[in-house]
């Protein structure tokens, strides 16, 4: 049994575990990895001749998977259906895409994974195998004529230790390079990781690596994947899941043996803080001892608190993502469901400040949201001029994940017109230039203002007026102007002069 599994990024690891865990059960895999050159461009398509490779790489393949996003799927939907007119072999799609949208991923695929993948696709692999009906894999949805054929869910695995370490070696790897599909080697691989990365604003560059270490978000905000995955498998099933710390140094050292250029590690885990308070201190004693390297992780500010930040600062943290998402009590209850206060924030923000000679953190915060008023755009305002410097602000552009509460918001109040510019084709991370009002654009300006110029600037009879929608005009031109300053050098971005800044986009995940 063979398996070609594609995805359209090198860094990000499911496909890799994926393969991994199909390898020690004895399942043979080619891992294809086609990064395209406009990620979130929905009219860009592969040449034709990188199809044909492609099409050349699965002629031994018993099966081919594709591992989806929200922001590929109309490149995966391009290459399955040129593959289906070359050949007979089933095409599955994984990732979460197919998981929160599966109807819409059987307009073009053979069968659908639903969750995580390693015990489903096994099943289905050994069914195929025997010649028994694929059809009845628990966990698959499959399409058969017009209808479709749902399956029962599967529980994602509860033990992640039952998983072997990710296939992050070369062996039966492919990557594209230009018009051509070729097989990684070592050097190839090398290569890869020396220019994905971070970097900082001296130049000083750290080749890094990206892993996860646990799996699952205790909080369900409705604009993330986790809250579909909530309604499907149930809270208690996405609960954090954590690999144990053998098992996770045993990764970070095979991946120093393969690159021992590395200098730091990407934890990308969906809630890294919310592991129970002693596994963050003994995984900061033995990171320290065993590892060494900087680091960073993403975490809820629920979950920020001296006892977790301390030992993990002192054991190489250098940065942190926190979710913030607006300053409006109103905002984050009503419409994202997250139970936090500005007294929270504040607080969870002035333990990060205790340590920024070391730390940098990152507040990401989310704009462009129809069911935000003009209140809860001054709200948001006035919390980041609070927030103790130094820090990197992170905005981000609301998109309506599909199976998301807030896609279904949007959709039941007329707010979807243009799947394309607002789902498929949309940058979560990053600034929109649309009908930029007011205190969006203040917000954006705030990190770099002293507070003796933003208070005024705050006055709240002042901001709301500005922020009237005949004002938008002005705001989204001078909005436009500066970051056209800011991309010929003469702005730079705020507060991250003496630290780490990514050079590696962040991928949707089907999240923000």
């Amino acid at each position: 049994m063979h398996i070609t599994l594609v995805t359209f990024d090198f860094i990000f690891p499911g496909i890799k575990m994926l393969s991994a865990y199909l390898r020690s059960k004895g399942i043979e895999t080619s891992l294809v990895y086609l990064p395209p050159e406009r990620v979130y461009d929905c009219s860009y398509r592969f040449s034709p001749e990188i199809k044909a490779r492609l099409a050349g790489l699965t002629l031994r393949s018993d099966l081919v998977g594709f591992s989806v996003m929200t922001h590929n799927f109309r490149l995966a939907a391009d290459l399955t259906d040129y593959l289906k007119g070359r050949t007979d072999k089933k095409i599955i799609w994984g990732g979460i895409h197919p998981t929160i949208s599966p109807e819409e991923c059987l307009e073009h695929a053979d069968a659908v994974a639903i969750g995580e993948a390693e015990e489903t696709l096994e099943e289905l692999a050994r069914r195929l195998g025997d010649g028994r009906d694929i059809c009845e894999t628990p966990g698959f949805w499959f399409k058969q004529g017009s209808e479709i054929v749902r399956n029962g869910l599967v529980p994602p695995p509860a033990d992640l230790n039952c998983l072997p370490l990710p296939d992050i070696g070369y062996e039966g790897h492919f990557i594209r390079e230009g018009e051509d599909i070729v097989a990684l080697d070592r050097e190839r691989l090398r290569a890869l990781y020396m220019v994905n990365g971070l970097k900082d604003l001296k130049g000083n560059f750290y080749p890094a690596y990206l892993s996860v270490f646990s799996r699952g978000c205790p909080l369900v905000c409705t604009y993330c994947c986790n809250n579909r995955l909530a309604s499907l498998f149930g809270r208690d099933r996405q609960r954090v899941r954590t690999r144990s710390l053998d098992n996770i140094l045993a990764e970070v050292g095979r991946a120093r043996e393969l690159i021992p250029e590395l200098k730091f590690i990407t934890i990308q885990d969906d809630n890294f803080l919310a592991q129970p308070q002693e596994f963050i201190r003994e995984f900061a004693e033995r990171w320290k001892a065993g590892v060494g390297l900087p680091f960073k992780i993403s975490g809820s500010v629920h979950f920020m608190d001296d006892k977790r930040i301390r030992p993990l600062v002192e054991a190489g943290l250098m940065h942190i993502e926190a979710g913030i998402q607006s300053g409006s009590h109103r905002l984050n209850r009503e419409v994202y469901r997250r139970n936090i206060t500005t007294d929270k924030i504040l607080e969870a923000a002035r333990v990060l400040n205790a340590f920024k000679d070391r730390l940098l953190p990152a507040y990401d915060f989310i704009f462009d949201n129809p069911y935000e008023t003009s209140r809860d755009r001054l709200a948001t305002a006035q919390l980041i001029s609070r927030l103790p410097k130094p820090y990197a602000f992170s905005s981000f552009s609301l998109v309506y994940f599909p199976g998301t509460e807030i896609y279904e918001m949007a959709r039941r109040d007329n707010l979807i017109r243009d799947e394309s510019a607002q789902i498929f084709g949309k940058k979560t991370n990053q600034f929109s230039l649309e009908k930029v009002s007011y205190l969006k654009l203040l917000s954006l300006l705030l990190p770099s203002l002293p507070g003796r110029i933003s208070r005024p600037l705050l006055w709240r009879p002042l901001a709301l007026f500005l922020d009237l929608r005949l004002w938008t005009p002005l705001f989204t031109a001078s909005a436009r102007f500066l970051m056209w300053l800011r991309q010929k050098k003469v702005l730079r971005r705020a507060n991250t002069s003496r630290f780490i800044e990514s050079s590696v986009s962040k991928a949707d995940c089907g999240s923000q």
